[in-house]
């Protein structure tokens, strides 16, 4: 088994989860140099992890047009295994929690000397509530994009890190 079936997968689970919610990849503006924001052209797909246990992880679609100075994608969290805000466990086991699923909308995307720099719009962190500020970095290796990100509560408090990493689908 090849490493692009599983991203077909991740691919296909974010299109039913945005279409679920009713519409497309947000519109993504993008800064830099043209030869930077070309090395960003075609269809992105991928995955994210937090470092730490804090069952944080999701999919990454993105999508940039020949010639074109906007991109559309989105970032779909999944929480599971701790106690979300509004969680109900799993029937039979005490101990489960029910997955909290929620798509996140990238502000911008700035390419600069073969990395990326973006931010996501800010968003209800699943377990407390509280909104979270979340912003990532990654270097370009050709087909690849690999990086990490940092979410922060807005007004102060926990902080958590992780690593992300799309690959480019197609030819």
């Amino acid at each position: 088994m090849t490493r692009s079936t599983p991203l077909l997968g991740l691919v296909t689970v974010l299109a039913l989860a945005v279409a679920a919610c009713g519409g497309t990849p947000e519109v993504v503006p993008l800064s830099g140099e043209p030869a930077d924001i070309q090395a960003l052209e075609g269809e992105w797909a991928g995955e994210y992890h937090a470092y730490a246990a804090s069952g944080r992880s999701g999919t990454i679609f993105f999508r940039l047009e020949a010639g074109a100075d906007t991109a559309t994608g989105d970032v779909l969290m999944h929480v599971g295994g701790r106690e979300t805000a509004g969680a109900i466990p799993v029937q039979g086991d005490p101990w489960a929690q029910a997955s909290h699923d929620q798509i996140l909308s990238i502000t911008f995307v700035r390419a600069g000397g073969g990395s990326v720099f973006g931010k996501l719009d800010p968003y209800p962190d699943p377990i407390c509530g509280c909104e979270l500020s979340t912003t990532f970095s990654g270097r370009v290796e050709g087909r690849v994009i690999e990086g990490t990100y940092t979410s922060e509560h807005v007004n102060g408090g926990d902080r958590t890190t992780g690593r992300w990493r799309v690959v480019r689908r197609g030819g």
